[in-house]
């Protein structure tokens, strides 16, 4: 059996969907049975209308999508409300947060090499990060784990901030999101902060004060990028910010909502919205590049609702998982692939709630 070796970026983004049960038998195979090519969106489905979290494959080299991998490959549903995944080494791990376990697969085949089933302090899977023997977990109950890659078993958990977010990694040091969602009543009080983590140690060394809800974050391996996301209302905005892993400074950039990084190139979404009203501005696209520190508007077409995005390695391609229809939670996604300029290409079928993309 020949392989292809998968490159992977991973971005994700919060959903209010989850899933409970399967009702969909539509399973297909990519184009060789029993492997899967090139990219794929993490679905986390629909609890109200009893849709469980799925993985379609998008084949871009041949232009195809197909629905349910995982389910095809394990012949078993994914499990409720899968938050994100990361391809690091030869494996696939996923997050499944209402499930509250942890996925770790084949990442050609998608064949379950073993499911962590979480209890007692660290439970609610949300985001990951890989460097050596160790993939990093969140979890959204206030704490980071550590997988080690050797033996698939966590051997480490420390107490971070309330209610972790994405993660990344810079250098020697892992930066956790303190979002403090789940206080949103008391304007996310304690979500203000992002922590340092030593990785040589697996200790929290400080907590990086920056704006309020802080959600998201990527690096290019020296500079962090990190995304607050306010309180949903105009007096308090989505804001990029960047923090300066020589000094720890932090610089506010830009508004957005959404962003993944390939290089020194990081693409953003800003697609804001009026928590409650939902009422939605247009998104706007851009790419902010980390040398220059200049950015330049992308203009991309056929994008009703976006929610995920991410960036080819290759090709440089980048694809934005969206929503067929405005406010559609209970309905597929789509998936639109661009060239690097902007230029559309090509629309992919997914599952509801695509809110992940990995390559």
């Amino acid at each position: 059996m020949k392989f292809r070796k998968i490159f992977a970026i991973a971005l994700c983004a919060l959903t209010l969907t989850a899933c409970s049960d399967d009702d969909d038998k539509d399973i297909t195979f990519g184009r060789t049975e029993g492997e899967y090519y090139g990219g794929f969106t993490i679905n986390q489905g629909n609890q109200g209308n009893n849709i469980p979290g799925s993985i379609t494959n998008i084949d871009y080299e041949i232009g195809e999508a197909y629905q349910n991998a995982f389910r095809t490959a394990n012949k078993r549903v994914l499990g409720d409300t899968p938050q994100s995944a990361l391809i690091f080494g030869d494996k696939m791990y996923i997050a499944v947060y209402m499930s509250n376990t942890i996925e770790i697969v084949n990442k050609t085949t998608l064949k379950s090499e073993k499911t962590i089933t979480l209890t007692g302090t660290g439970t609610q899977p949300r985001y990951m990060a890989g460097k050596g023997n160790y993939v990093y977990v969140s979890m959204f109950d206030g704490y980071v784990s550590r997988i080690d890659t050797r033996t698939l078993e966590i051997d480490k958990t420390i107490k971070v901030g309330p209610n972790p977010d994405e993660i990344a990694i810079a250098g020697d040091y892992l930066y956790v999101t303190n979002s403090d969602g789940m206080n949103y009543l008391n304007g996310y009080a304690d979500g203000f902060s992002v922590s340092k983590i030593n990785l040589s140690t697996f200790t929290e060394e400080k907590k990086i004060t920056v704006g309020m809800n802080p959600t998201k974050a990527v690096s290019n391996g020296s500079d962090v990028f990190v995304i607050c996301m306010g309180d949903y209302s105009a007096q308090n905005p989505a804001t990029l910010m960047r923090i300066n892993t020589a000094d720890d400074s932090v610089e506010s950039l830009f508004g957005a909502t959404l962003m993944t990084i390939s290089g020194n190139n990081l693409y953003t979404v800003n697609a804001p919205a009026t928590w409650g009203s939902l009422e939605l501005t247009a998104p706007t696209y851009s790419v902010y590049s980390i040398t220059s520190k200049k950015k330049t508007d992308l203009k991309l077409e056929n994008i009703i609702q976006p929610i995920a995005i991410g960036v080819e390695p290759k090709s440089g391609h980048i694809f934005i998982s969206s929503y067929s229809v405005e406010n559609g939670w209970s309905d597929p996604c789509i998936v639109n692939e661009y060239t690097a300029s902007g230029s559309f290409l090509k629309s992919y079928n997914a599952g509801i709630g695509a809110s992940c993309l990995v390559f």
